[in-house]
């Protein structure tokens, strides 16, 4: 029962046909290198707590992209990104905490078939605080599935096709959360009051929802 400790340099391709690509009764701390996992059922799974601050994290899995499931341990079961690149295609959820997920720094990309990001359950309420970062999300269900989501800094482009919000929001920047009609097939494009592009990206499915705070956004 010991603590995965991924520090780089290096390169590391995981294939992991039977289960999960890694797996850990603890925690893993994912600081640095370059990691590619594919796996059948979970991508990376610390039952503790996962925390990613540097390196290069791609990741393509039938179930969950990050996931931790120990809810019994006080300051255990979150999953936390502080830096690094980190790039997840989902057959289930993207990131599934059984608590909180926090994002302070980093780039982060989510395409999930189920929830974008998933924060606690029905027993234990969870919340998403983003202080910084970029997050981009195209879920198949809800972009963020939490009790709560706050966010303080970074930039959040988070889609889904779920129509409902389900987090309360706490905004201490410009933030947008409501529904939004995006059909299949189309693209979806941003832009300020002058016409200048805020973003652009091709969601690949229907949207009905969105989670909007970016670089040049106002509050009005």
């Amino acid at each position: 029962e010991d603590d995965i400790d991924l520090q780089g340099p290096g390169t590391l391709i995981v294939e992991g046909y039977l289960n999960n690509g890694i797996g850990c009764k603890n925690d893993i701390d994912f600081r640095g290198g370059s990691c590619t996992i594919v796996a059948v059922n979970n991508g990376l799974k610390g039952n503790e707590s996962v925390e990613i601050s540097g390196g290069s994290l791609s990741i393509r899995c039938g179930n969950e992209g990050i996931k931790t499931d120990d809810a019994e341990k006080e300051g255990k079961g979150n999953i936390r990104i502080t830096g690094g690149s980190v790039t997840i295609a989902a057959g289930d959820q993207g990131l599934c905490a059984v608590k909180d997920i926090q994002i302070a720094g980093g780039q982060l990309e989510v395409r999930a078939q189920a929830d974008g990001l998933k924060a606690g359950d029905k027993s234990a309420p969870g919340r998403v605080e983003i202080t910084g970062g970029d997050s981009t999300i195209v879920s198949g269900n809800d972009a963020i599935d939490a009790a709560a989501l706050s966010i303080s800094g970074g930039s959040l482009l988070a889609l889904g096709r779920d129509k409902d919000i389900k987090p309360t929001v706490e905004a201490a920047i410009p933030c947008y959360a409501g529904q939004l009609k995006v059909q299949e097939g189309e693209g979806f494009a941003l832009r300020d009051a002058k016409g200048e592009s805020l973003c652009e990206l091709d969601p690949g499915r229907e949207i009905k929802s969105a989670f909007l705070a970016l670089d040049g956004m106002e509050s009005g």
